[in-house]
């Protein structure tokens, strides 16, 4: 795992950024409930970036408070996604299952429901994905595999072997390439590129 937020200035442009992934006009940390599925997600991400940045920085019981309320609320949407994994920039579209246990997520990673980033077996590595990465539908990526950056993974696929050839996207099971066409062409990174613009 990877200490993205050192900083309350990592954790601000954290905030700036992936705010506007969601159409927020701050950080929903309150304790009013939140009822659109954008907003619901929202919180849970802004929920995860402060419980990085106490972690990080050393605040032990503002760390658990944030952690409580994160864990508390993945077990009602269906997330189980833990601190320091994922990089700047990460979307996800809907509420449901979600399981993220990778080594290192890059920046402007796109996640649908009923995926999985797991280990392959006990210390059998996790996996560690790149930048603008794609996730479709009900995938799962296994065990010490490596994902390269710009690689669309296909719904309803099985990665279990590395992916180092960059901007492609692996559908099957076991996934393989299907298309030189990588996560850029995917409709999902306009979000991303509308930002950076």
């Amino acid at each position: 795992m990877t200490a993205h937020i050192k900083t309350k200035g990592d954790l601000l442009s954290f905030i700036q950024y992936e705010k506007q992934l969601y159409g927020a006009k701050h950080a929903s940390l309150g304790i009013t409930p939140v009822y659109s599925e954008k907003s619901i997600i929202w919180r849970f991400i802004s929920l995860l970036r402060f419980e990085e940045y106490h972690i990080n920085t050393r605040h032990r019981l503002r760390a658990a408070w944030y952690k409580f309320r994160r864990v508390k609320l993945g077990r009602r949407i269906g997330y189980n996604i833990g601190p320091n994994i994922i990089d700047k920039g990460f979307l996800m579209y809907h509420v449901g299952p979600v399981l993220i246990n990778a080594e290192n997520v890059g920046k402007n990673f796109l996640c649908n429901v009923n995926c999985a980033f797991i280990e392959g077996g006990h210390d059998c590595g996790r996996p560690t994905v790149g930048d603008n990465v794609i996730i479709g539908y009900g995938s799962v990526v296994c065990g010490n595999v490596v994902i390269a950056n710009g690689v669309a993974i296909g719904a309803c696929s099985f990665v279990n072997k590395s992916v180092l050839e960059p901007n492609i996207c692996v559908a099957g099971s076991p996934a393989k390439k299907i298309s030189s066409n990588g996560s850029a062409t995917w409709g999902g990174m306009k979000a991303f590129e509308k930002i950076q613009k």
